[in-house]
Parts: structure tokens; sequence; C-alpha cells
């Protein structure tokens, strides 16, 4: 893919190398989100049965963007993965034979890019099993009283009553509880 922008023979019409730039940072700022996501989601669950059903949420995340993803319109068997990882391996290998052939090197920016998320990822493979032990996840979640307090006529009252004297009367709706 990357021959495409350098060659301008192999060139295919209609492609850009800033959304396969834009491609790569997505695919990226996913799954290290999702990292961290993980770290919160096992942290609040309160069963195994909410910590596999938010896993399997992140999961469906994570596979939106993949070609046989969740929402794909292309199948597995339509896109020829390891016929292109064929073609990648012998290209390097035929350009090495021959001097003719121009061997393309990988994007600077990419590279520096990708190294940078790689550490980012083994730091956060280290720092989050540490932090989930030392974090309190009970002070965290909101206390079920207040959860009732939402629906109760106290919360509606108290409401009404400090928006009174911001909108007229005639503008706050009746609310039946």
């Amino acid at each position: 893919m990357f021959l495409s922008f350098v060659n301008e023979n192999a060139r295919v019409e209609g492609t850009s190398l800033w959304f396969l730039r834009l491609g790569a940072f997505v695919n990226t700022w996913v799954i290290v989100w999702l990292s961290i996501d993980m770290y919160f989601v096992m942290g609040v669950s309160d069963t195994v049965q909410d910590v596999l059903m938010d896993a399997l949420g992140l999961a469906f995340l994570y596979n939106l963007d993949d070609v046989s993803g969740d929402l794909g319109f292309v199948d597995e068997d339509d896109w020829p993965g390891l016929q292109i990882a064929w073609v990648d391996e012998r290209q390097k290998k035929v350009a090495k034979e021959n001097n003719d052939i121009e061997d393309a090197d990988a994007d600077a920016c990419g590279m520096c890019f990708l190294n940078f998320i790689t550490a980012v990822l083994v730091i956060l493979t280290f720092t989050l099993p540490l932090l989930f032990m030392f974090t309190p996840f009970k002070e965290m979640k909101p206390d079920p009283y207040f959860q009732g307090v939402i629906v109760s006529d106290d919360f509606v009252n108290a409401t009404r009553a400090a928006v009174s004297g911001l909108i007229p009367a005639a503008a706050i709706p009746n609310i039946a509880v």
C-alpha cells in the first residue's frame, strides 16, 4: 500500500495518504482508550457478569473498524489479506535481489508514531494493573441512596423551587411522580 504513494505508476486512483494515516491514528486511538476503559470497567463492576458484558461491549467497539468487523460490508472471504501479505513479503525479497527495483521503506513519521504508541501500551501494561490494586473503586461508585433521590418528590420540588426564580411559573411543566 505504501508503495503506491512512493511510485506514481503503482498509485491507485482515488486513494489518499492522509486517509491512510488517519486510519492508523484512529486504530491506535481506539486501542489505547479501550485499554484504559477496561481498567474502569473491571474496577466498578459488581459481578463477573457485569465485567463480561462490558468487556463484550468494548470488544464490539474494537472490531467496528476491521475489514470483516461487526458492521463490515466486506467479508473475510472478499478481502485477500493473506495474498497481500504474500506479495509484500516477496516484494522485499525480489527488491534485494534486483537492483532495478526500488524497495520502499516505511515512512519515518509513521514508524515514529507506531513506536510511540508501542511504548505507551507497554507502560499501560505495567501501570494499569498496579493502579487497579490501589485504586479505591468502592468510593467511586455512586451511592444507591442518591439514585433514588432523583425520582423522589423532594427532588422535583427542590428543582422547582430553585428554577422558579429564573423561569416564569407558567413555563415550568407539572411533573407527576
